[in-house]
């Protein structure tokens, strides 16, 4: 990360209060944070207790025994684990709750003397033309409009910032699972909105679109090489291009749009569950990080 493109105005304030964390720099942030090489974001708080219990046992090398992380300060928002030099953190749903993540986890890590470390992003994805249960490594992120950008109002005024991803640590992702024939590389298309802005029918507002046009949109996507869908992907590579934070997303695909599938798997009664192939995102996550313990 790139210390100098840091907002100087948080830094001169006696207390920085990371609200939606629970923490706060009256507290030892250094002791605990400060070796801190990588923060996986996912969406959920089941997908995270669930990553940070995987990445215990891979890590420490435990088999056949239940484990269950503790949850850091706070957990209404967001829940946070540490396992020896990777973060952990649920981001919630779309933009908004991943901005804020990304900037209290980002000060967090400030305030803590961590260096040169890594964001990954793990977690669903509606696939284009991509069978259910492949794993895309994004090799770029866009907007709606096909752009290699992520819009936001600042200020009452639309700002525009780039979502390129540096290939080094998705190609280090790659090398690391190499055997894996589920692996694919893409560009993740990303919205605001999981119904009218993914081209879904089924909302409950009727769509601007009729089934027609959503198929040709899903067609020319493709055709620009999209390959999966979401909605926190072009917030968080542009957040991270900004910041120079090098920076990874690997999804999970849950449906292919192409074959006129626009729903997600029914959910489960059992929310402490994630699906099988979200595991095995974590895993491709796994195989890297273990080897720079």
């Amino acid at each position: 990360m790139d210390n100098k493109k840091l907002n100087s105005e948080f830094q001169k304030l006696e207390t920085d209060y990371l609200y939606h964390l629970g923490l706060d720099t009256s507290m030892d942030l250094k002791t605990q944070f400060g070796g801190t090489k990588h923060v996986i974001f996912t969406r959920s708080f089941a997908s995270s207790d669930q990553i940070s219990n995987l990445l215990t046992s891979d890590f420490y090398g435990i088999k056949d025994i239940k484990i269950n992380c503790e949850v850091i300060a706070k957990d209404e928002r967001y829940h946070l684990h540490k396992i020896a030099h990777t973060l952990v953190v649920s981001h919630g749903v779309g933009f908004p709750s991943m901005l804020i993540c990304l900037n209290e986890i980002t000060k967090l890590l400030f305030h803590a003397g961590a260096v040169d470390f890594n964001f990954y992003r793990v977690g669903p994805a509606g696939g284009v033309g991509i069978d259910k249960g492949k794993i895309i490594i994004a090799n770029e992120a866009l907007s709606p409009e096909l752009k290699p950008e992520w819009k936001n109002i600042e200020f009452g005024e639309y700002y525009s910032y780039p979502t390129q991803m540096e290939p080094t640590l998705a190609n280090k992702l790659i090398e690391a699972n190499k055997e894996n024939q589920s692996i694919t590389t893409g560009k993740v298309l990303s919205s605001a909105n999981f119904y009218e802005g993914q081209a879904r029918l089924d909302g409950a507002i009727e769509p601007s679109f009729n089934k027609a046009q959503r198929d040709a949109y899903l067609q020319q996507i493709h055709a620009a090489g999209v390959r999966a869908i979401d909605m926190e992907s072009a917030c968080f590579t542009a957040f991270c291009k900004n910041m120079d934070i090098p920076a990874a997303a690997v999804l999970s695909i849950i449906v292919d749009r192409l074959k006129d599938d626009d729903r997600e798997p029914p959910a489960t009664t059992d929310q402490t569950k994630v699906p099988p192939m979200l595991v095995e995102a974590s895993k491709i996550l796994s195989n890297l990080l273990i080897t720079t313990l």
